[in-house]
């Protein structure tokens, strides 16, 4: 219900001004989460839909644990010293721009998921470059989340604040450009120390009305 009165009162946005990514952190943290959040998720995106804005909705993490091909290559090279990243990452695209949001688009995340490490650094980095190969006028992306960046293999041999590091100047990089807006949702997660444009919530109903609010008040579409 909050949801739909929140829409209700938005102006509507022309079809194919205002693209939009949200961005499914699919970490092992998330496995319990991710039925309610998938179910929310779906439901605002629809709205959203049929308000003009187009909607791609994705997911990262790795592709499995302990670096995978990534840290063999790595080991079969010597294993020099400070490597940087060291695992697989894996980004999946449930929904494209031009195809409309339905539940059973999730279907493959809530029967095979694949949720291991999160990778937020590089998620944002790879939905910017979708992005700005789109022609609208407007672009954005929301971040789902539940916990900051974890990968072991990477941490091991970089050091612990190095994907840390990395995301910062990522979230940096994507606030100064003025051809995108960034936002983020902690999931019992706080995330407003380091996005400019964040909420925390703990109540996952609350989430689709997160996403509007983000939308419709930060990035300034259509209110």
């Amino acid at each position: 219900e909050g949801v739909s009165a929140k829409l209700s009162n938005w102006d509507v946005v022309s079809p194919g001004e205002a693209d939009l990514i949200l961005l499914l952190d699919q970490s092992g943290s998330m496995w319990d989460k991710i039925p309610t959040v998938a179910a929310h998720i779906s439901s605002v995106a629809e709205k959203l839909e049929n308000a003009g804005v187009k909607v791609q909705i994705c997911g990262f993490t790795t592709a499995g644990w302990k670096g995978g091909r990534a840290r063999k290559a790595w080991e079969a090279a010597g294993k020099p010293a400070y490597p940087g990243r060291l695992c697989d990452r894996l980004h999946v695209i449930y929904s494209d721009f031009e195809t409309s949001t339905t539940p059973e688009l999730f279907d493959p995340l809530l029967t095979s998921p694949c949720m291991f490490e999160n990778l937020d650094g590089e998620a944002l980095e790879w939905a910017a470059t979708k992005l700005k190969k789109r022609a609208s006028d407007q672009r954005g992306i929301i971040i789902l989340s539940d916990g900051a960046p974890v990968d072991d293999s990477t941490l091991t041999e970089n050091g612990l604040g190095f994907l840390w590091r990395h995301v910062q100047e990522v979230i940096g990089q994507l606030e100064s450009d003025p051809t995108l807006r960034l936002g983020a949702i902690g999931i019992d997660h706080r995330v407003e120390t380091l996005y400019q444009n964040a909420i925390d919530v703990s109540d996952r109903a609350q989430i689709g009305e997160a996403i509007l609010n983000l939308v419709t008040q930060r990035f300034g579409w259509g209110v």
